[in-house]
């Protein structure tokens, strides 16, 4: 019992320094557009699904100046019309992420990079006769990269923010790889 007092005396000590202080915590929500999903799990589809709208919420957290923690969901989906004729297929990405970013300390306009990983729930359907065999709804994880920029004064409770993102999806025989451009507001508490 002695020994869990003076854990979690420590624990407190170390975790009210200044060094772990959090400078902000945020919620805010996304909007952007998913560019080159190339999916190999679909048969009979040679191009890419292209322009994918995806919308999303994210929740923020800053534990030094120039570092963020940021966890994210995310929905894109597409319909493809005519994806064999007579057939029109539905397609939708549902993910959680995580991502650290480094922000460049700069008064008004902030630029950062960042990268983390994600879990993406990929869902199909389809709307007409169809024979053929789509593949199952899948879980697959993925890792990204990303860069943006906020702007946010410090009179106003909130940021603005648009960033490109770089998303390797591990599916299986091949990586799918996808772009993305978004933006969004944070609001701060």
């Amino acid at each position: 019992m002695k020994k869990l007092a003076v854990l979690t005396l420590l624990s407190v000590l170390v975790l009210t320094s200044t060094s772990y202080a959090l400078k902000g915590i945020g919620i805010g929500v996304r909007a952007g557009y998913l560019s080159g999903y190339d999916n190999p799990d679909v048969p009979n589809y040679t191009g890419s699904l292209d322009k994918l709208p995806m919308l999303g919420a994210h929740l923020q957290f800053g534990f030094i100046p120039v570092l963020d923690v940021e966890v994210s969901g995310e929905y894109a989906w597409q319909t493809e019309r005519n994806f064999i004729p007579g057939v029109d297929l539905t397609f939708g990405d549902l993910s959680v992420n995580g991502t650290v970013t480094y922000g460049f300390s700069t008064p008004v306009l902030k630029p950062y990079l960042g990268a983390g990983v994600g879990l993406h729930r990929l869902v199909y359907s389809w709307d007409g006769a169809y024979s053929g065999i789509l593949p199952d709804d899948q879980t697959k994880m993925s890792w990204h990269g990303l860069g943006g920029v906020s702007l946010g004064f410090p009179a106003l409770p909130f940021q603005v923010f648009v960033q490109a993102r770089y998303t390797s999806l591990q599916t299986d025989p091949e990586k799918t790889t996808f772009t993305s451009l978004l933006g969004g507001v944070t609001f701060g508490f």
